[in-house]
């Protein structure tokens, strides 16, 4: 897939759960549909291959290709979005469909998006790598899409990007070996290096590096010999005092850390090396 193309336009985005038994007949969409599975249980038959899909797993159902739901006895709790990977002339006018190929006219079947996400590589139920954050991001685009704001498409098509990267890397579609949690941990610290003057927590790395919480801190801790937020510290530490050696003033280097404000910053300081922001300035240009 040309990933350059890649421009996911969300049709449906929404919270849904199916009766026990309920039965959706064989049919064929003309989009994709992404489906999250938070309870219950349902079979489904793709291309012929009964899955038995239970919470936490994820379904891809793929453009033209048949399925069908096969209720259990209990309710399948089925949030789900439908999108096009790659936004084409028939975008806007695609329904969600419910019908099989067979009764489909011509001009219906040319509205069937061509399938280009990997369809060698990404099965159709799998369970994400980690849950936590994709089932953050997915239930994220519902409730963006269900928003509908001015900036709507932008978020929703900024989110969808991020889950179907989270997709992409768990089955190695971008032909390289997934990074393994060694390498995750040094991309956190370079990040951290380049962005110490920036508000950072655990739970935003863990989300955008997509590894657990817990499992980074204990890797980074093994590795560096030092917490991850104790490292951030020594980081924004070691850029308070270069920038206080400037001639910029303590507001201004609590403003540019994105401290709340100038005592937030100076008890920062403070606890960090045993005097005030205001003494390291002095300091630094009596001895200049």
């Amino acid at each position: 897939m040309d990933l350059n193309r890649l421009s996911p336009y969300v049709r449906v985005a929404m919270y849904s759960t199916l009766k026990p038994r309920n039965h959706i007949r064989q049919r064929v969409i003309y989009d994709y549909e992404l489906i999250y599975c938070s309870g219950g249980a349902s079979d489904i038959r793709i291309d012929g291959v009964t899955y038995c899909v239970k919470e936490g797993d994820a379904v891809l159902l793929r453009p033209g290709v048949p399925h069908e739901f096969i209720g259990t006895d209990a309710a399948f709790c089925q949030p789900h979005v439908h999108f096009d990977a790659v936004y084409d002339e028939y975008s806007t006018k695609r329904r969600v469909s419910f019908r099989d190929l067979s009764d489909m006219t011509a001009a219906e079947r040319e509205m069937i998006q061509a399938d280009t996400l990997f369809p060698d590589r990404i099965p159709p139920v799998f369970v994400p790598r980690d849950a936590e954050i994709f089932r953050k991001s997915f239930y994220k685009v519902i409730d963006i899409f269900q928003l509908k704001e001015a900036n709507c498409a932008v978020r929703y098509k900024a989110e969808m990007l991020r889950l179907l990267d989270a997709i992409f890397r768990q089955f190695n579609c971008y032909g390289v070996e997934l990074r393994q949690e060694e390498s995750v941990i040094a991309a956190v610290k370079e990040y951290i290096d380049s962005n110490c003057d920036r508000v950072i927590s655990l739970d935003g790395l863990s989300e955008q590096f997509y590894i657990n919480k817990y499992t980074l801190m204990r890797n980074f801790t093994e590795r560096y010999g030092v917490t991850v937020i104790a490292y951030y510290n020594e980081k924004r530490l070691e850029r308070a005092k270069k920038l206080l050696n400037s001639e910029a003033s303590v507001s201004a280097v609590s403003e540019e850390l994105g401290f709340a404000d100038i005592y937030t910053f100076s008890r920062f300081f403070k606890n960090a090396t045993g005097y005030a922001p205001s003494e390291h300035r002095k300091t630094a240009f009596e001895t200049k």
